[in-house]
């Protein structure tokens, strides 16, 4: 069993990089459609982009494809981008985003706050969330400097401003959430609400959300809290 870290930048540039991506698309979709199906909690299914599904110019195509052969209503996906993506195909990378987004998908900016030209691209792309990077959510427990908060804080007040939701990755201890929740932040994942697990074990998990079970000490998957509007991450 590998994390996808051991891998994924190498699948990112590989020669099966298109193929890969267009299955997991495809297969996202069909599973969110499904746990719809059953009568489950909606979710917001959060899939990951590599850079070569831009190169091509067929992404609109492949997501209309993936959404009308599941019938996944387009609100009820997320595209994840990050820096590395936008970073130099903005012309080409621009006008899908934006022809997704009329549709009714979500597009999410990944890993936020780690490269040098996030700022700018928040205002030009056709952003509905960020993320905020893990290693500054890592920084916050309950006798943390104002220094160390400075930019989660900050990131969560541009995002309001900017009318977009927030979501803080890595969160794994209770007192980074309850000072994300007094910050504002919208929505949270990580190890405090769940590790990742098979899709069985996940449809357990929306199946007891149902009945309100607590998020705390779930062994679910990556999920932004236990509630309608789940969103899990592929």
């Amino acid at each position: 069993m590998l994390a996808p870290a051991a891998f994924i930048d190498a699948l990112g540039e590989s020669a099966v990089a298109m193929e890969t991506g267009r299955w997991i698309l495809t297969n996202a979709c069909k599973m969110a459609a499904s746990w719809r199906a059953k009568g489950l909690p909606h979710i917001r299914m959060g899939v990951n982009l590599f850079p070569a599904q831009f190169r091509n110019g067929t992404l609109l195509q492949d997501v209309e494809q993936a959404l009308s052969d599941s019938g996944l209503p387009p609100e009820a996906l997320e595209l994840e981008i990050t820096e590395n993506i936008a970073l130099g195909r903005e012309d080409g990378t621009l006008s899908a985003l934006k022809a997704l987004r009329s549709r009714g998908v979500c597009i999410a900016f990944d890993d936020f706050g780690t490269g040098y030209a996030s700022l700018s691209y928040l205002t030009r792309y056709p952003l509905t969330r960020i993320k905020i990077e893990r290693s500054f959510v890592q920084k916050i427990d309950e006798k943390s400097p104002s220094e160390d908060t400075a930019i989660v804080r900050s990131i969560i007040v541009m995002g309001r401003n900017l009318g977009l939701e927030v979501i803080a990755e890595g969160v794994e201890t209770t007192a980074q959430a309850n000072y994300l929740r007094a910050e504002g932040c919208h929505e949270m994942q990580g190890y405090l609400f769940s590790k990742p697990v098979p899709s069985n074990m996940f449809e357990m998990l929306l199946t007891s959300s149902r009945t309100d079970a607590p998020a705390q000490g779930w062994p679910g998957s990556e999920v932004a809290g236990l509630r309608p509007g789940l969103k899990v991450a592929i």
